[in-house]
């Protein structure tokens, strides 16, 4: 099982990388929910955000980001927002030349 999940997070740091999502996020100052984000991006697809959040909290539980949950009006569901952490291209370099 380890070796089939070894790959998981080297590919999830190389989607973030590609689409931007630390840069995004770190041009912000505040949290930002994965709507938020998807907003940053060139995309039409309605599934983005939650595709983002599986990408997002993966990384979050390896804490290269910080994810706060909270509970939306009205509703059972919760929404996780983002934050980067890291100084602005701190973090990407550190992962593109390693």
């Amino acid at each position: 099982m380890q070796l089939a999940s070894s790959s998981v997070l080297p590919m999830a740091l190389q989607s973030a990388l590609e689409l931007d999502l630390l840069e995004i996020m770190a041009k912000n100052a505040f949290q930002m929910s994965t709507v938020e984000i998807a907003a940053h991006l060139p995309t039409t697809n309605p599934e983005a955000p939650v595709m983002l959040d599986r990408i997002l909290r993966l990384l979050s539980a390896y804490s290269i980001l910080t994810c706060s949950v909270r509970k939306l009006p009205g509703g059972n569901c919760v929404d996780c927002s983002f934050f980067s952490h890291e100084p602005r291209q701190s973090l990407h370099g550190k992962l593109v030349h390693s």
